[in-house]
């Protein structure tokens, strides 16, 4: 059996453009194949942003959780750290005694350094020297104890 070669196959590509007007309506147009390159690679760009735009981006919207919107990051953090009372409290049973309730004396209850020093029988000026001291000790411990406060100590 003998074949001949009196045929030639001939393969042409066609590009189309599918369009949809405002109606609905699919149009199809014939395009150049560069026209068609560039086409399929502006598509592939969009659709690329758009994936990463859904990846990335949150909208606020969707974090709406049964009729509530998300607390913010304050609440978060206010929620997680005990109060500043207590914070206070617990620093002032890390220091000595004597500092400590000279630090509540002055803050707390309000007293002056002279009151203090009278009844102490001992000059204000050391009495305010003393309550410079607790003050950097209070800081100290309380920058030690409480690293990632959102307030600082409140001397």
């Amino acid at each position: 059996m003998k074949y001949s070669n009196d045929y030639e196959i001939v393969v042409e590509h066609k590009y189309y453009a599918v369009f949809r007007d405002g109606e609905g309506i699919e149009r199809k147009i014939e395009i150049e194949k560069e026209v068609a390159d560039a086409l399929a690679k502006a598509q592939r760009v969009e659709n690329n942003q758009s994936r990463y735009a859904r990846k990335y981006t949150v909208s606020l919207d969707s974090l709406d959780y049964e009729g509530e919107a998300f607390a913010s990051y304050d609440d978060y953090q206010k929620a997680k750290e005990p109060p500043l009372d207590e914070k206070v409290k617990t620093v002032l049973k890390q220091m000595k005694p004597k500092q400590a309730r000279l630090l509540y004396e002055i803050v707390f209850m309000n007293k002056t350094q002279e009151e203090i020093a009278a009844r102490e029988k001992v000059s204000q000026a050391a009495v305010s020297q003393r309550f410079a001291v607790c003050k950097t000790n209070f800081k100290k411990t309380f920058e030690k104890l409480f690293p990632k406060t959102l307030y600082s100590a409140p001397f």
